[in-house]
């Protein structure tokens, strides 16, 4: 699935959020840059994907889901009540710092989050995922054997996270 094809399931209305994950944090667009689905499927479709090594040499997830939290989901930068929340975590590996990545998550979970993990590979942790994730896990865990593959849970993905 690419990031272009998630978004395309989204309703017109609704706005979206994206942040990449490379070695930092950085927040590509806020939730009140775009009105329509073709500026989010455009904006989408630019940012690029920071893969392989260099990207595996340090996890950043605790960071990106607190960003997430202090900085995306907020009225400033356009959350709406009425709208769903949902992060979707995707990665390859086992968390050294699972403890404060749990931490983020709970908080995240807490405030009415839905989140969702894809483990790609097989170098994660699965009880890790299930420990970060929202409940039921088996909602909420996904597993597939690599990037190339995840266009297999797509359409399950969509209708999960859409239904939030």
């Amino acid at each position: 699935m690419t990031k272009e094809e998630a978004i395309n399931e989204e309703k017109e209305e609704e706005n979206g959020d994206m942040e990449e994950k490379s070695n930092e944090v950085k927040v590509e667009y806020h939730l009140d840059e775009y009105y329509t689905k073709q500026e989010l499927i455009d904006t989408t479709a630019r940012i690029p994907f920071y893969g392989g090594a260099a990207a595996r040499t340090r996890s950043e997830i605790r960071q990106g889901l607190h960003t997430v939290r202090q900085e995306v989901f907020t009225e400033s930068h356009g959350y709406r009540n009425d709208a769903a929340r949902v992060v979707i975590v995707i990665t390859e590996e086992t968390w050294e710092e699972y403890e404060e990545i749990k931490e983020e998550a709970y908080a995240l979970t807490t405030d009415g989050v839905n989140l969702f993990t894809i483990g790609v590979g097989q170098g994660v942790d699965y009880a890790q995922l299930r420990g970060i994730s929202s409940s039921p896990y088996d909602q909420h865990v996904f597993e597939v054997d690599s990037y190339s593959t995840i266009g297999a849970i797509k359409e399950t993905l969509v209708q999960r996270t859409c239904s939030c």
